[in-house]
């Protein structure tokens, strides 16, 4: 017989082939919240308040999610105070954020080491941008800086063959002038023609 205690978490049944079954009712565990959790949320809710992340409660949890590498669950505990991340994470997440390690980890010393203001904030294309190429291997990361400076020099080459070539006229269309070389054009025919004879 089971005594008191336990009566209401575990019931016992017996079948037809005698069989033991034990049958427990689940119970919610509350995630531990202490003062240092929640002292840790509300730095880095300030950190992405400042740098422009969605506001709490309009998909913040899931842009930290995928900038950071981890799930919604996962941020949605540092959001709320039901963990702090790991050192190595904490690290990760000051950089990105221009952020102080000291302060976003203890709450000591100034919240952007010295300077008047954070990062200025991502746009959502670059927030993106930036998810995806967190993803990204160290190997993939460089080949892709690579690509994009090869493309930037190409670009500048374009630009300065470009800009090294006359501008040739549209048959059938006057060619555009000016009104700084306009008035050029008629100060210097002014300047060509002879004074008129005077009469007297």
């Amino acid at each position: 017989m089971l005594d008191r205690v336990h009566a209401p978490i575990l019931e016992l049944n017996v079948t037809y082939l005698q069989a033991l079954i034990a049958a427990v009712r689940c119970r919610t565990i509350e995630p531990m919240v202490t003062d240092e959790k929640i002292a840790f949320s509300e730095r880095l809710n300030k950190v992405l308040d400042d740098v422009g992340f969605a506001p709490k409660g309009r998909g913040r949890q899931v842009q930290l999610g995928e900038r950071m590498g981890v799930s919604q669950k996962g941020a949605r505990k540092w959001l709320e105070g039901e963990a702090i991340p790991e050192t190595v994470r904490l690290i990760e997440i000051a950089k990105k954020f221009g952020a102080s390690f000291e302060w976003l980890a203890t709450g000591r010393g100034d919240p952007y080491g010295g300077s008047e203001h954070p990062l200025p904030p991502l746009s959502q294309t670059a927030s993106e941008i930036m998810a995806v190429v967190d993803t990204l291997t160290e190997s993939q990361k460089k080949d892709l800086l690579a690509q994009i400076t090869e493309q930037s020099k190409r670009n500048e080459q374009l630009l300065e063959e470009l800009n090294s070539r006359p501008l040739a006229a549209v048959p059938g269309k006057p060619r555009p002038v000016s009104r700084f070389a306009e008035s050029a054009r008629k100060g210097a025919t002014k300047a060509n023609t002879p004074p008129a004879k005077q009469s007297e």
